[in-house]
C-alpha cells in the first residue's frame, strides 16, 4: 500500500496545485506541493531514496507539463539527494524539521532551475518569472509545511507511508 500512496501523492499534489491556480487566478502564490512531498520523503528516508523519488516525481511533473522533459526530474532529484543528506542528523519528530526541509528544498530547487532553465530554453531571461514567484511560493509553502509535515510524519511512522520492515532485524 505504501508504494501506491507514494505514487498517487505527487499526482494528487499536482492536480491540487493546478486546481488552486485556476481558482485563484494567480492572485495568491500557490506552494509547490510536489516539492514539499519530495522534501518530506527525503528527510525521512535518506539521500538515495530521496533522489530516486525526486527524479520520479519530477519526471511525472515534466510529462504532465510537457515542456523541457527532464528539467524538473533533475531538479527534484538534486533536492531529494541534498535534503536526504539530513536524514539521521535531525530529530524527525520535530515539526520544525518539516519546515526547514521544505525551505532547503525550495532553495536547492530554485538554484538548480536557475542554472538549468536558461540552458534548456536558450533564453537567459526565462528565469525572471521563476525568481519573481519564488518568495511568494516559498512563503505559502512554509505556512502549509507544518501541518503537512505533521500528517506526513505520522503516516510515515504509523500509517500507509510506513516502510515495511518485515524480515529485517530491528
Amino acid at each position: 500500500m505504501r508504494y501506491v500512496c507514494l505514487a498517487l501523492l505527487p499526482l494528487l499534489a499536482f492536480v491540487a496545485e493546478g486546481s488552486l491556480l485556476s481558482r485563484l487566478g494567480g492572485a495568491v502564490p500557490v506552494p509547490d506541493l510536489v516539492l514539499m512531498l519530495v522534501a518530506f520523503f527525503a528527510i525521512l528516508n535518506g539521500s538515495r531514496p530521496g533522489a530516486v523519488y525526486g527524479f520520479l516525481c519530477g519526471l511525472l511533473e515534466d510529462l504532465l507539463l510537457g515542456r523541457f522533459i527532464g528539467l524538473n526530474a533533475l531538479a527534484l532529484a538534486a533536492v531529494g539527494y541534498l535534503v536526504g543528506r539530513g536524514e539521521g542528523k535531525v530529530f524527525g519528530e520535530k515539526l520544525a524539521v518539516g519546515l526547514a526541509s521544505f525551505l532547503a528544498a525550495s532553495a536547492v530547487n530554485a538554484a538548480v532551475l536557475v542554472v538549468l532553465l536558461p540552458v534548456a530554453s536558450g533564453d537567459w531571461t526565462a528565469v525572471h518569472p521563476l525568481l519573481r514567484a519564488l518568495p511568494g511560493q516559498a512563503a505559502a509553502g512554509a505556512v502549509l509545511a507544518l501541518p503537512a509535515y505533521a500528517w506526513y510524519h505520522r503516516s510515515h511512522r504509523r500509517g500507509w507511508l510506513r516502510p515495511d520492515h518485515r524480515g529485517r532485524p530491528t
